[in-house]
């Protein structure tokens, strides 16, 4: 088997004798191919890996990490031999909260793949559904506790509904009241669920009776699926500004919200949370726990949709109403929340919207905007994003994420930290390697996106032989790196040997892949 020779040395190093340091200063034996008192690690692990101080042997993909967490920058030298008709890969990774400069970096423009400007600008096409920023100010309102025990603790009322009945809905999408019917109803975990369609999109070529009971015959999966892994979307409260407590129906309101034309903007559904607030503090609300869903979509799309919705739904009531003011998420992680549950949802309904997100991140490309900005597109990047960390630590992360205090990265932090004590900055530099679009027979541990079966969820693999043709790389170096931002790029070798000195700066984190 060929052996790849490499040594990472952070100037000026330190040699040891039979172990190294890894990136959070532990001593390991055996485990890395670098001799160096800093944080560069050898990473790879799996069946076909091997590793001693000096060589590796294997069929696996190879990752060597690093993390500058100095007050300034590190000059760091790669040299590697023996690695003939292997791809190198290079990752810097800002693992700071501050953009940083980025010291001037060749790119070879004659490498594989078609190749974008780094700095392009990226605003997020109009045939990728989205809800508009007004309605993802998901805690419109402070809410008033109520202090009368008695009130608490009455019977709630609700009005109640049945299949043929009218109702008037307020929708925030062009015309404002929509005139639907109720179409179906579902008893499900105990809750009810109503589809009501608008009047003006029911009939044939639109959604007539055939797709309600198509949509209808899933419905008891998707909601006691999402409910199983986020929580019920209303309950018991305390605040007398919003509707009653209990066991509230569910709303599910098919409506126009765009044109058909796919190049046209439009909205997929969404949830606000306006709705659940009385008339006394919001006058156009529904009063009602509600999603509104475009009628324009298959039913693959719809069905995604609806978890979607509902998991921004359920934020909502376990989150803000619930753990507290100050707890709902921003909007990226809202989102990205969400997205993540379609991808839970997704072998249910023999439909996976997130390898399509996945292919958006990759191919806009979006490694460079910060991920907790919100300024991109935030079903890609945080979908992609929230489907690593799902096939890395499992369905039960994602339950720890949804009831982790905080509103940001922190919550991500945190969460991620009960399953890897590296957290999130570990975290985003693995996501990042993952860029070198990792096979599934060559995958090291902890990088790319693995097939899961966890917690009787099926998570589909993304193998990077797939995906590989979807993905553009820079064409320039960036001059700034966002936080929780990418910059990739790749390398050749001349007769067999690779040597190369990169400057990294505080707080940056480098990934080289060799596969």
């Amino acid at each position: 088997m060929r052996k790849i020779k490499a040594i990472l040395i952070l100037l000026p190093a330190l040699f040891l004798a039979g172990c190294c340091v890894d990136e959070y200063g532990n001593v390991v034996i055996g485990k890395c191919e670098i001799n160096t008192t800093t944080s560069a690690t050898f990473q790879c692990n799996g069946a076909s890996c091997g590793s001693s101080l000096s060589s590796y042997s294997g069929t696996n993909s190879n990752v060597w990490t690093y993390k500058n967490n100095g007050n300034s920058n590190v000059n760091l030298n790669v040299s590697m031999s023996n690695i003939s008709n292997k791809d190198i890969t290079i990752v810097y990774t800002n693992e700071g909260s501050s953009y940083v400069t980025i010291p001037p970096v060749s790119i070879d423009k004659t490498l594989k793949n078609e190749i974008y400007p780094y700095n392009i600008g990226y605003e997020e096409e109009t045939y990728e559904f989205r809800e508009p920023d007004f309605i993802r100010d998901f805690e419109p309102a402070e809410l008033i506790e109520e202090t009368d025990d008695l009130k608490l603790n009455q019977t709630p009322s609700y009005a109640v509904w049945y299949e043929g009945n009218k109702r008037n809905w307020n929708v925030y999408y062009g015309s404002l009241v929509r005139a639907t019917t109720l179409r179906k109803q579902l008893t499900v975990n105990g809750r009810t669920v109503n589809l009501w369609v608008e009047d003006s999109e029911y009939g044939s070529g639109k959604i007539d009776a055939a797709k309600i009971n198509d949509i209808s015959s899933y419905i008891s999966t998707i909601y006691t699926d999402v409910v199983k892994v986020a929580g019920e979307p209303w309950g018991t409260h305390r605040a007398s500004n919003l509707i009653a407590s209990g066991n509230q129906p569910l709303d599910i309101v098919f409506v126009d919200l765009g044109a058909r034309s796919p190049f046209i903007e439009t909205m997929a559904g969404y949830f606000w949370s306006l709705n659940n607030y009385k008339k006394s503090t919001y006058s156009d609300s529904n009063e009602a726990v509600a999603i509104f869903i475009n009628t324009c979509m298959d039913n693959g799309y719809t069905l995604s949709t609806i978890a979607h919705e509902l998991t921004h739904a359920i934020n909502f009531y376990q989150r803000f109403v619930l753990i507290g003011s100050g707890n709902g998420y921003k909007s990226f992680l809202e989102e990205m929340t969400a997205v993540m549950m379609q991808d839970v949802i997704s072998s249910r309904i023999s439909y996976n919207r997130v390898s399509s997100r996945y292919v958006s991140w990759i191919n806009a490309p979006l490694y460079h905007c910060d991920l907790s900005s919100g300024e991109c597109d935030v079903y890609a990047m945080g979908g992609s994003f929230g489907a690593f960390l799902m096939r890395q630590y499992g369905i039960d992360f994602y339950k720890t994420l949804l009831r982790t205090s905080g509103s940001s990265t922190d919550a991500i932090d945190k969460a991620i930290k009960i399953y890897d004590s590296g957290g999130l900055a570990k975290a985003l530099r693995h996501w990042g390697a993952s860029i070198a679009m990792f096979s599934s027979s060559q995958r090291p541990k902890g990088f790319g996106y693995p097939a899961r079966n966890d917690n009787g969820f099926n998570l589909e693999a993304f193998d990077g032989n797939t995906y590989r043709s979807s993905r553009k790389l820079p064409v320039s170096s960036p001059a700034t790196l966002a936080p929780n931002a990418h910059f990739p790029f790749l390398r050749k070798t001349t007769n067999n040997i690779y040597n190369e000195s990169f400057v990294v700066p505080k707080g940056v984190g480098i990934s080289i892949v060799v596969k």
